[in-house]
């Protein structure tokens, strides 16, 4: 057994380097490996390090105008080897400024004056109106130059106080959804990530690419007037001094409970029977090592939950909460979907306990995710699984494990894409939730001029070269490994890449050598076309000869990627014979091949291809003999 080890390991030694000599690499990412940040196996490397911040925050919300004030206090520690002369502020809402890049138009009704701050103090000095300290904004960051470096393990304390009014209507992942429902993101001056890649990040927030944040604590504070609900990311720190007993019991049975519990119904409502008291409330909410902070507010919609104990070897709850108008009749379930989903993910699809203790389903609008809380519209019943079961998904990716999506959207949107099939197919069934669905889509778009590869990072794509390569491209990519290793050493590489890089920034090379780690092969033969080439999935049959008494296919790969081929053939006495060809025989014969199959007697026809395999074009798959 030492023996197989230390072949192993050797072995593993050698295709890292092989793999780093072979694929192109960008100097900026080489160089986190020259110094040793990253390492060639997939894993963190000896000097890796990531920034982070306390954010301490109190904020007033008015429903009835939009308003939200606040003030936050934050304490910004800088972990890297690196002294910063300048720090970036996030200021995510000055997209609705008139003037500013868009990815989409917005009609002048959606159109504020962003984040007003009226309070910017560093290390005590003051920034709003000091001509004395250099400061700029640009799009919706605010670049800040401070009087002092902030030196390796030292950090800054940073106030500010900031007014914005969130749009009516909804837009960009957020919005209001009612005369008082409202789900509120990206609604805090928040410090950018430096890393050992870019440095500061300092991409404009456009509205259509997502979101790379570091892992912080949040104690947070919400002022709302009287007789309105939140629901926030983190932990209820003050359930018993808002709500109503016989609401705080039903709340607080559903923390436990394995059946359905109505918190808030439209009946407490009407009676006014929901809070202690008939006035305005603070809401405080708490949570460490997580990437954002989101809430939602509303005056009548209802609310129930239930809780699910997802991995039988962990004895640790998840809370899945559903928050819904009452017209939505299809939320009304969604609780007890979402704790099923969670225990499948666990058990079967996955093999890690979600890492968060709740999940919050709210009744907004299109299918957005933030940790611990959902976003999403409410349509028919399958559609709704679909969503939800992607959306709570991304816990793991990118939540738990922290990709960056702007760079590498196909990691975390493939990823939850793909390993929910399996638990979507068993809770909802239906050919929307299957690989063939997302295969049709791919079909769509794939050779076309504007595909681009998956390693092109995220920002530089457009339009449906972005939902293409982040939802559709990735997933078939996935799914072609998955053939190819087999689903339990696929999922195995997975779940390791997860523990590797759990509460970390990994990148899209992290995850590739790790592929080749723990594979322990080199798989450039198939990762190089699939995520940095160009081609398409298109294999046609060229031609089909009579050997004696066995048939001899000729397959042509026509769009260049290698894939899985199922054949099928049917001799002159109607009997059928079937082959499956692995991607790995595209390794050595890049454009053609030949299959051979005996026995078969004389054939009449042949056919190729298979629902779950991808091809653009089936016009090809057909071979007839006259």
């Amino acid at each position: 057994m030492l023996r197989f080890f230390s072949c192993f390991f050797v072995l593993s030694i050698f295709v890292q380097i092989v793999s780093a000599q072979e694929y192109y690499i960008p100097k900026n990412i080489k160089n986190a490996y020259e110094k040793n940040t990253r390492d060639f196996s997939g894993k963190p490397g000896k000097n890796y390090f990531q920034n982070k911040s306390d954010y301490t925050i109190k904020a007033d919300f008015n429903p009835g105008k939009g308003i939200l004030k606040g003030k936050e206090w934050i304490e910004y520690f800088n972990n890297s080897p690196d002294s910063l002369g300048y720090i970036v502020i996030r200021l995510y809402h000055d997209i609705f400024k008139p003037g500013n890049l868009r990815d989409e138009d917005l009609s002048e009704e959606y159109l504020t004056k962003g984040v007003e701050l009226h309070s910017l103090v560093i290390n005590n000095i003051e920034y709003i109106g000091n001509d004395q300290i250099f400061s700029r904004r640009n799009g919706t960051n605010l670049f800040v130059a401070l009087p002092a470096y902030i030196l390796p393990g030292k950090s800054i304390s940073v106030y500010a106080s900031w007014e914005t009014i969130i749009p009516e209507g909804h837009v960009h992942r957020f919005g209001n959804y009612g005369p008082s429902d409202w789900f509120i993101a990206y609604w805090y001056p928040q410090i950018a990530v430096y890393d050992d890649i870019e440095g500061w990040d300092e991409l404009d927030y456009t509205g259509a690419y997502e979101f790379y944040n570091d892992f912080n604590n949040y104690e947070v504070e919400i002022s709302v007037p009287k007789n309105h609900m939140v629901w926030a990311t983190g932990t209820w720190e003050n359930p018993h001094r808002i709500l109503a007993k016989k609401v705080l019991e039903r709340y607080q049975q559903a923390l436990t409970a394995d059946e359905k519990i109505l918190i808030i119904t439209d009946a407490d409502w009407a009676a006014q029977s929901v809070f202690t008291k008939n006035s305005s409330q603070t809401f405080k909410y708490s949570v460490t090592e997580i990437t954002d902070f989101a809430f939602a507010v509303s005056d009548n919609y209802e609310w129930n939950a239930t809780s699910v104990i997802p991995n039988s070897d962990d004895s640790s709850r998840t809370v899945v909460h559903a928050v819904f108008p009452s017209t939505s009749s299809h939320f009304k379930d969604l609780s007890m979907v979402g704790a099923k989903a969670l225990k499948h993910f666990a058990d079967e699809t996955f093999g890690i306990t979600y890492p968060f203790p709740k999940v919050v389903v709210f009744n907004g609008d299109g299918g957005m995710e933030f940790p611990m809380m959902v976003n999403m519209r409410n349509d028919n019943i399958r559609e709704n699984y679909f969503v939800l079961m992607h959306e709570i998904f991304h816990g793991y990716f990118p939540f738990a494990t922290g990709c960056n999506e702007r760079k590498y959207a196909w990691m975390d949107e493939g990823l939850t894409s793909y390993l929910p099939i399996a638990t979507e197919t068993y809770l909802g069934g239906g050919d929307y939730f299957q690989l063939p669905g997302i295969i049709r889509r791919y079909a769509m778009f794939a050779g076309a001029e504007k595909e681009v590869p998956l390693m092109i990072p995220t920002v530089q794509t457009r339009n449906y070269s972005y939902y293409h390569n982040a939802y559709y491209h990735s997933s078939v990519a996935y799914s072609v490994l998955e053939n190819y290793l087999g689903q339990e050493k696929f999922r195995e590489i997975i779940r390791q890449f997860y523990i590797r890089w759990k509460g970390k920034h990994p990148t899209g090379y992290d995850f590739i050598f790790t592929l080749n780690d723990l594979s322990g092969e080199d798989l450039y033969w198939l990762i190089n076309p699939w995520f940095f080439g160009q081609g398409w999935a298109d294999i046609a049959i060229a031609g089909v000869e009579q050997d004696v008494n066995d048939a001899i296919i000729t397959l042509n790969n026509v769009g260049g990627l290698p894939v899985p081929v199922d054949i099928r053939l049917i001799n002159e006495e109607g009997k059928l014979f079937s082959k499956s060809i692995n991607p790995d025989a595209w390794k050595e014969a890049a454009k053609t091949l030949d299959v051979k199959i005996e026995n078969t007697g004389s054939i009449k026809k042949v056919e190729i291809g298979n629902p779950n395999f991808p091809d653009t074009d089936y016009n090809n798959n057909y071979y007839t003999i006259k």
